[in-house]
């Protein structure tokens, strides 16, 4: 079973491209406590938040059975190889029964941005989330990790920020 939410909550395992070798901007002390965008950002960077943004509001659509997979749907939040990667692992959690209740908070830290390239420091937390299977009262809800740092790699593509990998489990984190 742990296998299985595995592929929903270790998107780690999803490389992508690396966000090493960028410089970051890192505003003062705070954050917001989703992925919207605020005053402290640049437009630039607010555009990069609203991408992340996106593609947060598609995984949770998903794992909570709102929406469908939908490859066409992915690829407007996500690149390849990224996209196909991202949509297995949550096509793996939801057949086996799992959904997701409750939400996930992030908390930006840190967004950089170079050329057609970007990346954002996140605090993920899932302390506010289970997984469970609707109707089998055998199967209780699986609790999800603590807080942890994640690195978002993302790329221009046309006029928006795409999600192109996502590295978690970069250390504890506190959010909010």
């Amino acid at each position: 079973m742990s296998v299985v939410v595995v592929g929903l909550l270790g998107l780690s395992a999803c490389g992508g491209d690396k966000p090493s070798g960028l410089p970051v901007y890192t505003p003062g002390v705070g954050g917001g406590s989703s992925p919207t965008a605020t005053s402290k950002w640049t437009p630039e960077q607010e555009q990069v938040i609203a991408g992340y943004g996106r593609f947060t509001d598609l995984q949770t659509a998903i794992s909570t059975k709102v929406a469908k997979i939908d490859m066409a749907k992915a690829h407007r939040v996500a690149r390849e190889p990224f996209a196909t990667e991202y949509l297995q692992q949550l096509d793996e959690t939801l057949s086996a029964g799992f959904v997701q209740k409750g939400k996930v908070v992030n908390t930006i830290s840190a967004v950089a941005v170079s050329g057609v390239t970007a990346t954002i420091k996140t605090c993920v937390d899932q302390t506010h989330m289970t997984f469970s299977v609707p109707g089998n009262a055998s199967a209780p809800p699986v609790g999800t990790r603590p807080p942890t740092m994640a690195i978002v790699s993302l790329a221009r593509q046309g006029g928006s920020w795409l999600v192109a990998g996502f590295k978690g489990d970069e250390g504890a984190c506190v959010t909010g």
